[in-house]
Protein backbone atom coordinates (compact mmCIF):
# COMPACT_ATOMS: atom_id res chain seq x y z
CA UNK A 1 0.00 0.00 0.00
CA UNK A 2 2.89 2.35 0.75
CA UNK A 3 5.54 2.82 -1.90
CA UNK A 4 8.84 2.26 -0.09
CA UNK A 5 11.70 0.77 -2.07
CA UNK A 6 13.00 -1.27 0.86
CA UNK A 7 12.45 -1.97 4.55
CA UNK A 8 13.99 1.31 5.68
CA UNK A 9 11.86 3.38 3.33
CA UNK A 10 8.74 1.40 4.29
CA UNK A 11 9.34 2.37 7.92
CA UNK A 12 9.88 5.96 6.83
CA UNK A 13 6.56 5.84 4.92
CA UNK A 14 4.76 4.66 8.06
CA UNK A 15 6.42 7.34 10.19
CA UNK A 16 5.64 9.95 7.53
CA UNK A 17 1.96 9.35 8.32
CA UNK A 18 2.05 8.39 12.00
CA UNK A 19 5.18 10.01 13.36
CA UNK A 20 7.91 8.13 15.21
CA UNK A 21 7.02 5.35 17.63
CA UNK A 22 6.89 6.11 21.36
CA UNK A 23 10.04 5.90 23.46
CA UNK A 24 8.80 2.84 25.37
CA UNK A 25 8.51 0.89 22.13
CA UNK A 26 11.88 2.18 20.93
CA UNK A 27 13.59 0.92 24.08
CA UNK A 28 12.58 -2.65 23.22
CA UNK A 29 13.37 -2.44 19.50
CA UNK A 30 16.15 -4.82 18.51
CA UNK A 31 16.92 -3.22 15.13
CA UNK A 32 16.42 0.45 15.95
CA UNK A 33 19.90 1.39 14.70
CA UNK A 34 18.69 0.58 11.19
CA UNK A 35 15.95 3.23 11.34
CA UNK A 36 17.06 5.70 14.04
CA UNK A 37 20.13 7.66 15.04
CA UNK A 38 21.96 6.93 18.31
CA UNK A 39 20.14 9.82 20.02
CA UNK A 40 16.76 8.29 19.07
CA UNK A 41 15.93 10.73 16.28
CA UNK A 42 14.62 9.35 13.01
CA UNK A 43 17.31 8.56 10.46
CA UNK A 44 16.33 10.55 7.35
CA UNK A 45 17.70 9.03 4.17
CA UNK A 46 16.95 9.68 0.51
CA UNK A 47 15.57 6.96 -1.76
CA UNK A 48 16.93 6.30 -5.27
CA UNK A 49 14.94 9.25 -6.63
CA UNK A 50 16.35 11.56 -3.95
CA UNK A 51 13.06 11.81 -2.02
CA UNK A 52 13.37 12.31 1.73
CA UNK A 53 10.47 11.38 4.03
CA UNK A 54 9.88 13.29 7.27
CA UNK A 55 7.91 12.02 10.29
CA UNK A 56 4.30 13.22 10.69
CA UNK A 57 4.49 15.26 7.48
CA UNK A 58 1.49 13.67 5.68
CA UNK A 59 -1.90 12.27 6.50
CA UNK A 60 -3.06 8.92 5.11
CA UNK A 61 -5.02 10.54 2.27
CA UNK A 62 -1.97 12.48 1.08
CA UNK A 63 0.26 9.41 1.27
CA UNK A 64 -2.19 7.28 -0.76
CA UNK A 65 -3.24 10.17 -3.03
CA UNK A 66 -6.84 9.49 -2.09
CA UNK A 67 -9.63 11.77 -0.85
CA UNK A 68 -12.35 9.14 -0.33
CA UNK A 69 -13.20 9.71 3.36
CA UNK A 70 -15.12 6.45 4.00
CA UNK A 71 -12.37 4.40 2.34
CA UNK A 72 -9.66 6.14 4.36
CA UNK A 73 -11.65 5.57 7.56
CA UNK A 74 -11.96 1.89 6.65
CA UNK A 75 -8.20 1.65 6.19
CA UNK A 76 -7.45 3.47 9.44
CA UNK A 77 -9.75 1.49 11.72
CA UNK A 78 -11.12 -1.59 10.01
CA UNK A 79 -8.71 -3.22 7.60
CA UNK A 80 -6.27 -5.06 9.84
CA UNK A 81 -7.22 -7.28 12.79
CA UNK A 82 -4.54 -5.59 14.89
CA UNK A 83 -4.31 -2.01 13.72
CA UNK A 84 -0.88 -0.67 12.88
CA UNK A 85 -1.61 2.67 14.51
CA UNK A 86 -2.38 0.96 17.84
CA UNK A 87 0.82 -1.07 17.71
CA UNK A 88 3.11 1.83 16.82
CA UNK A 89 1.50 4.17 19.36
CA UNK A 90 0.88 1.49 21.97
CA UNK A 91 1.93 1.46 25.55
CA UNK A 92 2.75 -1.76 27.38
CA UNK A 93 -0.87 -2.33 28.44
CA UNK A 94 -2.12 -2.36 24.86
CA UNK A 95 0.66 -4.68 23.74
CA UNK A 96 -0.01 -7.01 26.68
CA UNK A 97 -3.74 -7.02 25.89
CA UNK A 98 -3.00 -7.89 22.24
CA UNK A 99 -0.68 -10.72 23.33
CA UNK A 100 -3.35 -12.07 25.68
CA UNK A 101 -5.97 -11.90 22.95
CA UNK A 102 -3.78 -13.87 20.55
CA UNK A 103 -3.03 -16.38 23.31
CA UNK A 104 -6.74 -16.77 24.10
CA UNK A 105 -7.59 -17.29 20.43
CA UNK A 106 -4.87 -19.94 20.19
CA UNK A 107 -6.39 -21.71 23.20
CA UNK A 108 -9.85 -21.66 21.62
CA UNK A 109 -8.51 -23.16 18.40
CA UNK A 110 -7.16 -26.18 20.30
CA UNK A 111 -10.71 -27.47 21.04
Amino acid sequence: MLEGENEVEQMQCVMEIMGPPPAALMERATRKEQFFEADGSVRITANKAGLRRFPASKDLGQALRCNDGPFLSFLQVGLLPIRLNQILKADNAVIKAADETVHNVDNLQSF
